[in-house]
């Protein structure tokens, strides 16, 4: 079996949206517009964690 790695791509993708969250842009966003974003982000994310979490396993 594989190990986890500190720096797994799920990770590095949920700093850079938890970070687009606190940012500029975002802030100045409608609630709405950055509800979408997430609809399409947050199911990316959960895809990549899925995936890190199947190649720690090999």
């Amino acid at each position: 079996m594989g190990s986890p790695e500190p720096s797994s791509a799920s990770q590095e993708r949920f700093e850079a949206l938890i970070s687009w969250l606190r940012g500029d842009e975002a802030m100045s966003l409608p609630l709405a517009e950055v509800e979408k974003r997430l609809g399409t982000e947050v199911p990316t994310l959960l895809r990549q964690m899925l995936d890190d979490h199947r190649e720690s396993l090999m």
